[in-house]
């Protein structure tokens, strides 16, 4: 969806019969039952008066005219049952709900009918790392607790497979996005997207015994205790009741 890309793909669609050539079958005469207009005027009687009922003729299908000889491989159909692999040219910047109409490559009409369009529609597959926003992309970056607390900077991917760095600001709070501009997905009507790296905080899943040593005695120091939430509500309802 970035770059664009041509996809091959297998359709089953109705073509022109190759026995008859389309047409359904050989000798064709006008049909008997409806003189050629290709509909049927029913009349019915009832309470109300009389109805007149028009539909197509059921011996010619409404088209007017029969063969003396229908052609066996498509049952008069003038049309058979064909699967074509078939190129599709697919535009970079496209999404999901996106569709792709190729005129003429759908089903034929009954004895050379028009042919219809195939319309291909787009689905996105999920990326294992990106999650797509619109035109941005959205990645979420697991980052050390010093890179956080002291700044630093740091590696990223990016689609296009070229690392980008990344600087960290002394103090960033886990959850932050830092916004990589024109390094998203480009528009199907022109231009791109951004790379928003979200930073959270990466906590290790097994500690040795000096690193946790080293933690307990960080976790002493009061600049590093985070600050007290609001009252609790059981404080609030003290209050309430004291008032």
């Amino acid at each position: 969806m970035a770059s664009g890309v041509e996809k091959r793909i297998r359709v089953k669609h109705l073509r022109p019969c190759a026995t008859c050539s389309g047409r359904g079958g050989t000798g064709e005469t006008r049909c008997p039952q409806c003189q050629g207009r290709g509909q049927i005027r029913r009349v019915q009687q009832s309470f109300f008066g009389q109805f007149v009922n028009v539909g197509p003729c059921p011996q010619c299908g409404g088209e007017g005219h029969v063969f003396r000889e229908t052609c066996r491989t498509c049952n008069g159909e003038g049309r058979t049952s064909e699967t074509e692999t078939i190129a599709v040219r697919v535009p970079r910047g496209v999404t999901t709900g996106n569709f792709i109409p190729l005129r003429g490559l759908g089903d034929i009409g009954r004895r050379g009918g028009p042919s219809g369009d195939l319309i291909v529609l787009i689905e996105e597959k999920p990326h294992p790392l990106f999650e797509r926003d619109g035109n941005d992309l959205v990645l979420d970056v697991p980052t050390s607790f010093t890179t956080l607390a002291l700044g630093g900077k740091i590696e990223v991917p990016t689609l296009d497979g070229a690392p980008a760095h990344v600087d960290v600001p002394v103090g960033t709070q886990t959850g932050r996005t830092i916004r990589l501009k024109g390094r998203g997905l480009p528009g199907l009507k022109g231009g791109t997207g951004d790379l928003r790296v979200r930073l959270m905080v990466w906590v290790p899943p097994r500690l040795g015994a000096a690193e946790r040593k080293l933690l307990e005695e960080l976790g002493k120091a009061e600049s590093l205790k985070p600050p007290r939430p609001g009252r609790s509500l059981f404080e609030r309802v003290k209050d309430a009741f004291a008032g």
